[in-house]
Protein backbone atom coordinates (compact mmCIF):
# COMPACT_ATOMS: atom_id res chain seq x y z
CA UNK A 1 0.00 0.00 0.00
CA UNK A 2 1.46 3.39 -0.94
CA UNK A 3 1.88 6.08 1.67
CA UNK A 4 0.14 9.46 1.29
CA UNK A 5 3.08 11.01 -0.58
CA UNK A 6 3.25 8.18 -3.13
CA UNK A 7 -0.53 8.12 -3.56
CA UNK A 8 -0.77 11.88 -4.11
CA UNK A 9 2.26 11.93 -6.43
CA UNK A 10 0.53 9.30 -8.56
CA UNK A 11 -2.79 11.22 -8.32
CA UNK A 12 -1.06 14.33 -9.69
CA UNK A 13 1.06 12.55 -12.30
CA UNK A 14 -1.93 10.67 -13.72
CA UNK A 15 -3.90 13.92 -13.99
CA UNK A 16 -6.63 12.79 -11.60
CA UNK A 17 -6.93 16.40 -10.39
CA UNK A 18 -8.45 17.12 -13.84
CA UNK A 19 -11.11 14.47 -13.16
CA UNK A 20 -11.81 16.22 -9.86
CA UNK A 21 -12.12 19.57 -11.69
CA UNK A 22 -14.47 18.00 -14.21
CA UNK A 23 -16.68 16.56 -11.45
CA UNK A 24 -16.78 19.95 -9.68
CA UNK A 25 -17.71 21.67 -12.94
CA UNK A 26 -20.48 19.14 -13.55
CA UNK A 27 -21.93 19.88 -10.08
CA UNK A 28 -21.71 23.64 -10.78
CA UNK A 29 -23.35 23.14 -14.18
CA UNK A 30 -26.18 21.05 -12.70
CA UNK A 31 -26.78 23.70 -10.03
CA UNK A 32 -26.87 26.50 -12.60
CA UNK A 33 -29.22 24.51 -14.87
CA UNK A 34 -31.57 23.88 -11.94
CA UNK A 35 -31.58 27.64 -11.32
CA UNK A 36 -32.65 28.33 -14.91
CA UNK A 37 -29.28 29.36 -16.35
CA UNK A 38 -28.51 28.66 -20.03
CA UNK A 39 -25.54 28.96 -22.34
CA UNK A 40 -24.80 32.29 -23.97
CA UNK A 41 -21.73 33.91 -25.48
CA UNK A 42 -21.66 36.72 -22.91
CA UNK A 43 -22.46 36.43 -19.20
CA UNK A 44 -25.69 38.15 -18.19
CA UNK A 45 -26.78 37.60 -14.60
CA UNK A 46 -30.22 39.12 -15.12
CA UNK A 47 -30.97 36.89 -18.13
CA UNK A 48 -29.19 33.91 -16.47
CA UNK A 49 -26.86 33.40 -19.42
CA UNK A 50 -23.30 32.16 -18.94
CA UNK A 51 -20.56 31.25 -21.45
CA UNK A 52 -19.29 28.36 -19.29
CA UNK A 53 -22.58 26.44 -19.35
CA UNK A 54 -20.84 23.65 -21.27
CA UNK A 55 -19.51 20.19 -20.44
CA UNK A 56 -16.01 20.41 -18.93
CA UNK A 57 -14.27 18.95 -21.99
CA UNK A 58 -15.86 21.64 -24.19
CA UNK A 59 -14.59 24.51 -22.05
CA UNK A 60 -11.66 26.52 -23.40
CA UNK A 61 -8.32 25.01 -22.35
CA UNK A 62 -7.48 28.07 -20.23
CA UNK A 63 -10.71 27.64 -18.23
CA UNK A 64 -10.11 23.90 -17.83
CA UNK A 65 -6.63 24.73 -16.53
CA UNK A 66 -7.90 27.31 -14.07
CA UNK A 67 -10.61 24.92 -12.87
CA UNK A 68 -7.99 22.19 -12.41
CA UNK A 69 -5.76 24.46 -10.37
CA UNK A 70 -7.56 24.05 -7.03
CA UNK A 71 -7.70 20.23 -7.06
CA UNK A 72 -4.03 20.16 -8.09
CA UNK A 73 -3.05 22.58 -5.33
CA UNK A 74 -5.07 20.69 -2.70
CA UNK A 75 -3.45 17.39 -3.68
CA UNK A 76 -0.02 19.05 -3.64
CA UNK A 77 -0.70 20.70 -0.26
CA UNK A 78 -1.38 17.31 1.34
CA UNK A 79 1.47 15.71 -0.61
CA UNK A 80 3.87 18.21 0.94
CA UNK A 81 2.40 18.17 4.46
CA UNK A 82 1.75 14.43 4.81
CA UNK A 83 5.05 12.92 3.68
CA UNK A 84 5.37 9.27 4.74
CA UNK A 85 1.94 9.38 6.37
CA UNK A 86 0.02 6.12 5.99
CA UNK A 87 -2.83 6.48 3.51
CA UNK A 88 -5.39 5.59 6.19
CA UNK A 89 -4.16 8.53 8.31
CA UNK A 90 -4.51 10.92 5.37
CA UNK A 91 -8.06 9.68 4.89
CA UNK A 92 -8.79 10.35 8.58
CA UNK A 93 -7.21 13.82 8.37
CA UNK A 94 -9.33 14.69 5.34
CA UNK A 95 -12.43 13.39 7.13
CA UNK A 96 -11.75 15.59 10.16
CA UNK A 97 -11.19 18.66 7.99
CA UNK A 98 -14.41 17.97 6.09
CA UNK A 99 -16.41 17.46 9.31
CA UNK A 100 -15.00 20.23 11.50
CA UNK A 101 -14.09 22.77 8.82
CA UNK A 102 -11.67 24.53 11.17
CA UNK A 103 -11.31 28.08 9.80
CA UNK A 104 -7.56 28.20 10.54
CA UNK A 105 -6.87 24.98 8.59
CA UNK A 106 -9.14 26.05 5.74
CA UNK A 107 -7.45 29.46 5.58
CA UNK A 108 -4.05 27.76 5.37
CA UNK A 109 -5.27 25.56 2.53
CA UNK A 110 -7.01 28.53 0.89
CA UNK A 111 -3.81 30.57 0.99
CA UNK A 112 -1.85 27.67 -0.53
CA UNK A 113 -4.43 27.28 -3.31
CA UNK A 114 -4.51 31.02 -3.95
CA UNK A 115 -0.71 31.16 -4.26
CA UNK A 116 -0.93 28.53 -7.05
CA UNK A 117 -3.59 30.67 -8.73
CA UNK A 118 -1.39 33.78 -8.55
CA UNK A 119 1.61 31.94 -9.98
CA UNK A 120 -0.48 30.64 -12.88
CA UNK A 121 -1.88 34.08 -13.68
CA UNK A 122 1.54 35.74 -13.40
CA UNK A 123 2.87 33.21 -15.91
CA UNK A 124 0.04 34.26 -18.24
CA UNK A 125 1.00 37.93 -17.94
CA UNK A 126 -1.73 39.04 -15.53
CA UNK A 127 -1.09 41.55 -12.75
CA UNK A 128 -2.85 43.56 -10.07
CA UNK A 129 -3.63 46.05 -12.83
CA UNK A 130 -5.57 43.51 -14.88
CA UNK A 131 -7.29 41.43 -12.18
CA UNK A 132 -8.81 42.38 -8.85
CA UNK A 133 -8.06 38.92 -7.38
CA UNK A 134 -4.29 39.25 -7.88
CA UNK A 135 -3.75 40.13 -4.23
CA UNK A 136 -2.46 38.24 -1.21
CA UNK A 137 -4.98 35.80 0.20
CA UNK A 138 -5.73 37.86 3.33
CA UNK A 139 -6.79 40.81 1.13
CA UNK A 140 -9.35 38.82 -0.88
CA UNK A 141 -12.99 39.64 -0.30
CA UNK A 142 -15.00 37.14 1.77
CA UNK A 143 -17.02 35.94 -1.23
CA UNK A 144 -13.88 34.97 -3.16
CA UNK A 145 -12.37 33.29 -0.10
CA UNK A 146 -15.56 31.32 0.54
CA UNK A 147 -15.69 30.16 -3.09
CA UNK A 148 -12.02 29.07 -2.93
CA UNK A 149 -12.68 27.18 0.31
CA UNK A 150 -15.80 25.49 -1.14
CA UNK A 151 -13.86 24.23 -4.16
CA UNK A 152 -11.02 23.11 -1.87
CA UNK A 153 -13.53 21.16 0.27
CA UNK A 154 -14.95 19.51 -2.86
CA UNK A 155 -11.40 18.59 -3.88
CA UNK A 156 -10.75 17.06 -0.44
CA UNK A 157 -13.99 15.08 -0.72
CA UNK A 158 -12.88 13.76 -4.12
CA UNK A 159 -9.46 12.84 -2.70
CA UNK A 160 -11.04 11.05 0.25
CA UNK A 161 -13.22 9.02 -2.12
CA UNK A 162 -10.17 8.13 -4.21
CA UNK A 163 -8.35 7.00 -1.07
CA UNK A 164 -11.35 4.87 -0.08
CA UNK A 165 -11.17 3.14 -3.48
CA UNK A 166 -7.43 2.55 -3.09
CA UNK A 167 -7.84 1.14 0.41
CA UNK A 168 -10.63 -1.18 -0.75
CA UNK A 169 -8.44 -2.69 -3.51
Amino acid sequence: MPDAYEFLTDFINRGRYEDCASAAHQRWLATKLSQGWTYGKDRDGDAKIHPLMLPFDELPQQIQGLNSLTPYAVANYFRNTCKQTPLEELKERLQKILEIQDPAVLDEIGEYVHSHFIIRLLAEGESTRTRRDMVVYQDLDDETKSWDIQVALESMEFLRNEINKALAD
